[in-house]
């Protein structure tokens, strides 16, 4: 009796004791399994007092008890326990924790949450999935909890694959292996960093589920008239092949197999994609001999042409593209000239639902090679038809055509001569000039008419000859009005003139080309003030470039030096041609020179004062002589005329001499001179 009395007192005190609690049970945030055993992990309750004296944690395999107490635990830090031999791989354990502490005398507090471990069921209902369910740590959920499970599959043995995440209590896996065995575990994370980890299960399952139906991504054409395709890896894990189907007009023939899930494109050697639109499907198995259904059926683009003679054009058609990445976008039209391999030029783009395009102005006599390209919205997919060659033919062009000289006439003129076929059916030739010989610089400039008569002459006004050397070729244009037979290029001279201080000039010039006889020899004629000799003053070998003339004898005159520069073919003209072609005039200008003495005697041997000239224009002079008063004595505007002091004191007076130099500049000198008597 007195036994049961002391009992009665210990409960009543230990209710006070739980109800008056000051450090609090611990917050459980974790629950694993491992092997069976469990670990818990929890967050350190608050001790503001320094009363915690243990904690106990208690275990049940049910939810109602009875819980029996595990082994205390006296290190207040300490966060986590492992419940060995808990036997959680059989079934869910339920766990809850409470703090025993001093506060006068030995109190335990509240438990916050009862939790159990996860424990994960795995059926198997032999259709080629697996059921996977599991229990919930607490209910309602842990407060830090994320909520959100991953399953995990074990295979191969070594292997844990994260596969899914939900938020459910359950999860249906596809089976996607042929015949092996699979375990699973369920794994949820809490905000404090913790994972809760499941029990783990599985079994053996087989894989009755066919593949993916694989979809062809882009079919296309390569340079050899090749179908090539290329398509996803299959999302079917296990797949192992790919089976490649060709329609043969009448049934789906399968034609090859490409091995491996990651090989996804295919070249198809035996093709003949260049005489129509071939047609592919694709069907997918797996290690367990599961076949897809063949996918969508997928077309070649197919490409042809119609050409029109004297419009110089072709007319492209082709078959519409399979759909293409995100969307088909348009057709892109491509050319080459150098060949099927290209490289290719891109003459234009059309929408979708265009299939012809047609190209203008192609050069005669040429071949061409097309293809076209079909692109998707994003521009990151695309796919080409066949290629195909075209040649455009064209009327029969001229025998010959041959530019025999680009000739400078006149500061704006330069006059083109060239050798025509006068039996040829032309409408007329055309003129093209450049300052650069680039091929793509050449600009038109006018058309000479169709002549019965050799040679036709173009007269070039548009020039600035000694600013500029030009180049110019003629192109015939045939029957049908289109550009034909390209002469030679002929490049006029440009000259230019420098004048030196030791009473020389340098002349350069650039050598004249594409004579079918080449250049013999050049003539250069002078000229000045304007005067040009029609006799050459010198004659030099073709090659040469330069030439100094020595114009030391030439001191009267205003120093203007004009030349030009005659160029003469060499033999050896296919057509017995020996032409000749003038450079621009270029001015050389020599600087004046004007000596004026200081001191002349009328009765003594230098009697006359007067400026010694050479090279000013004469046009332009003014000389005057001043006294010591400011008036004027003496003025003249002869060069040759001076001043003699004829009844003017000896003494020292001011001239003043303006001129006008050769280049256009005009001078003014001030100075004294001494008249002694």
């Amino acid at each position: 009796m007195f036994n049961r009395i002391i009992l009665f007192v210990v409960v009543v005190l230990l209710q006070y004791s739980i109800a008056s609690a000051s450090v609090l049970s611990p917050q459980i945030r974790c629950v694993s399994v491992q092997n069976g055993d469990v670990i818990l992990t929890w967050s350190t309750p608050a001790d503001p007092g320094n009363e915690f004296n243990r904690y106990l944690i208690y275990t049940s395999p049910s939810l109602s008890g009875p819980y029996s107490l595990l082994p205390a635990i006296s290190v207040y830090l300490q966060t986590s326990y492992t419940h060995v031999g808990a036997n959680a791989n059989v079934a869910p354990v339920y766990y809850y924790i409470q703090t025993q502490f001093s506060s006068g005398s030995l109190i335990v507090s509240q438990p916050l949450d009862t939790v159990s471990s996860i424990h994960l069921n795995v059926v198997n209902p032999g259709n080629g999935t697996a059921l996977l369910s599991w229990n919930a740590i607490a209910t309602p959920n842990i407060s830090s909890s994320t909520g959100i499970y991953t399953v995990y599959q074990n295979y191969p043995s070594t292997v844990w694959t994260a596969i899914a995440t939900t938020t459910n209590l359950n999860y249906v896996d596809s089976i996607l292996i042929c015949n092996a065995t699979l375990n699973y575990r369920i794994e949820i994370s809490d905000t404090t960093g913790c994972i809760s980890v499941s029990s783990v299960a599985g079994g053996t399952f087989q894989n009755i589920i066919v593949p993916t139906i694989p979809v062809i991504d882009t079919l296309s054409v390569d340079d050899n008239n090749h179908s090539i395709m290329n398509w996803n890896a299959n999302s079917s894990i296990d797949v192992e092949a790919y089976v490649i189907y060709k329609f043969n007009g009448s049934a789906w023939i399968p034609i090859d197999t490409v091995y491996g899930i990651n090989n996804t494109d295919y070249n198809y050697l035996l093709s003949n994609a260049y005489l129509g639109s071939e047609v592919f499907r694709l069907a997918a198995y797996d290690s367990c001999g599961n076949i897809s259904p063949m996918g969508a059926v997928f077309k070649t683009m197919f490409l042809s042409s119609s050409a029109s003679i004297c419009d110089r054009s072709v007319t492209l058609s082709w078959t519409a593209s399979n759909p293409i990445g995100t969307s088909l976008a348009g057709y892109q039209i491509y050319q080459s000239t150098i060949g099927v391999t290209g490289p290719y030029t891109l003459q234009g783009t059309v929408p979708p639902g265009t299939l012809t395009f047609t190209i203008t102005a192609l050069n005669p006599n040429t071949t061409y090679y097309y293809k076209i390209k079909a692109i998707n919205s994003s521009g990151t997919k695309s796919a080409s038809s066949n290629r195909i060659i075209f040649y455009s033919a064209t009327p029969i062009p001229p025998q010959f055509s041959y530019l025999r000289k680009a000739s400078v006439v006149t500061p704006n003129k330069i006059d083109i001569t060239c050798h025509i076929d006068v039996a040829a059916s032309v409408l007329g030739y055309k003129i093209y000039r450049s300052t650069d010989n680039v091929s793509s610089h050449f600009a038109y400039i006018g058309t000479v008419p169709t002549s019965i008569t050799s040679p036709i002459v173009y007269h070039d006004t548009k020039v600035l000859p000694d600013k500029n050397s030009y180049y110019y070729k003629m192109v015939v244009v045939d029957s049908c009005g289109f550009d034909g037979f390209e002469t030679n290029i002929g490049h006029t001279i440009l000259l230019n003139a420098i004048s030196n201080s030791d009473m020389t000039n340098t002349l350069t010039w650039n050598d004249y080309s594409t004579w079918l006889g080449g250049v013999n020899s050049y003539n250069i004629y002078r000229g000045i003030d304007g005067a040009i000799d029609p006799t050459p003053i010198a004659n030099v070998a073709g090659g040469n470039t330069t030439f100094v003339d020595d114009i030391s004898m030439f001191l009267r005159g205003e120093g203007v030096f004009n030349y030009y520069v005659e160029a003469l073919e060499g033999s050896g003209n296919l057509y017995s041609f020996s032409d000749n072609s003038l450079s621009n005039v270029a001015e050389a200008y020599q600087d004046p020179e004007v000596f004026i003495p200081n001191t002349f005697k009328p009765s003594g041997i230098n009697n006359l004062f007067i400026p010694i000239t050479t090279y000013v224009n004469f046009t332009e002079y003014e000389f005057m002589v001043y006294n010591r008063w400011g008036l004027k004595v003496f003025s003249t505007n002869n060069v040759d005329e001076g001043w003699n002091g004829n009844k003017c004191e000896g003494g020292v007076y001011i001239y003043i001499v303006r001129y006008k130099s050769s280049k256009g500049e005009y001078v003014e000198r001030k100075g004294s001179v001494t008249l002694l008597r």
